[in-house]
């Protein structure tokens, strides 16, 4: 039912985000927007099209995500899947089977040149590891959208669609500082090391943390965006501190990871865990008092909006910079609410 209204909405958006761009004259710099509830004032469309045009008829698309275990690319490859039944256009998509292996991603762009695609949508497990296989697909003529994670090195692709990840991290992280009264020690979870999506919110989490003085960071260690993994370290991180009061995770599969432990621990109701991506077991989490909040940043949104970007250069259309999709803290039931009705 979420999905089907998601759905509905972004296309309902579509034409009056291409208005919006094309009144404004070009590409803007992204900007946070914890408070918008819908794509439309924060999206932009291909510059100087309709926004709602099918792509060219047949044209053949790849993309590459990071993996197919993450409940978040799940949902993104549903909306990639969306907007390409909208669009017309043929969808094919990849994932590592070892999670995160930069040199699958990097083997699957080789076989997107042998297959000759029209364009090829990545989302690197790392911003730089994947330089090279991006380069040869660049070479080999084929354009590229960049998705969810930012591609490291120059500048080879049309468009890049995310959230800003760095206003994920600051604003995730005031609001965990808040609920825990601006005192106490607090740790951090990283994703995968390398990961530019992990890096920004990492980053948002220190600028946020620089406004509470009181609250003291006693350790930050990558979990690899991996709910197992996030377990085992907050077992380790537990013992070395005892006296900790809240976590902030890069991804909600470490936050999930993160609490299993604490609780394991028999301290679910002494620590305050946070997440960022709102999927449904973080959601599920929240309604049952475990989990103090999460972020939206929309996996459906991003999937969706890579693919509308695909058809409008497929199209030869001129796109802006970085395509930004809005997010959204949510700290309480209320808050799940409105966010699970639009």
């Amino acid at each position: 039912m979420l999905k089907s209204k998601k759905l509905s909405a972004l296309l309902a958006c579509v034409i009056v985000i291409s208005m919006l761009l094309a009144a404004c004259g070009g590409p803007s710099a992204p900007a946070p927007a914890p408070e918008t509830p819908t794509p439309a004032d924060n999206q932009p469309a291909a510059e100087g099209g309709t926004g709602d045009a099918r792509g060219p008829e047949g044209a053949e698309v790849t993309l590459i995500l990071k993996n197919f275990a993450n409940p978040f690319f799940i949902t993104m490859r549903e909306g990639a899947e969306a907007a390409a039944e909208h669009y017309g256009i043929n969808l094919t998509v990849l994932a590592p089977l070892v999670a995160e292996s930069n040199e699958e991603q990097s083997q699957m762009s080789d076989q997107a040149i042998i297959n000759q695609v029209d364009l090829l949508i990545m989302c690197p497990s790392d911003t730089y590891g994947i330089i090279p296989a991006i380069q040869r697909v660049h070479e080999a003529g084929i354009p590229i959208v960049a998705l969810n994670t930012r591609i490291g090195g120059e500048v080879l692709w049309e468009t890049f669609v995310a959230i800003e990840n760095f206003y994920a991290g600051y604003e995730a992280t005031t609001r965990l500082a808040e609920m825990m009264g601006g005192e106490g020690d607090l740790i951090l979870l990283e994703g995968v090391p390398g990961a530019q999506s992990s890096i920004d919110r990492m980053a948002g989490a220190h600028a946020a943390l620089e406004n509470f003085p009181n609250i003291n960071l006693v350790a930050q260690q990558t979990a690899e965006f991996n709910r197992a993994i996030a377990m085992d370290v907050m077992q380790n991180l537990l013992q070395a501190h005892p006296g900790v009061s809240g976590v902030y995770a890069a991804n909600d599969e470490m936050a999930l990871g993160a609490l299993e432990a604490i609780e394991a621990a028999g301290l679910g109701d002494q620590i305050l865990v946070g997440g960022t991506d709102a999927n449904a077991d973080a959601r599920q989490a929240m309604r049952d008092g475990r989990l103090a909040l999460t972020v939206s940043t929309d996996p459906f949104a991003q999937g969706f909006y890579s693919v509308q970007a695909a058809a409008a250069v497929l199209r030869g259309e001129t796109l802006p910079d970085f395509y930004t999709v809005p997010i959204r803290v949510l700290s309480s039931v209320e808050e799940l609410d409105a966010f699970e009705a639009q």
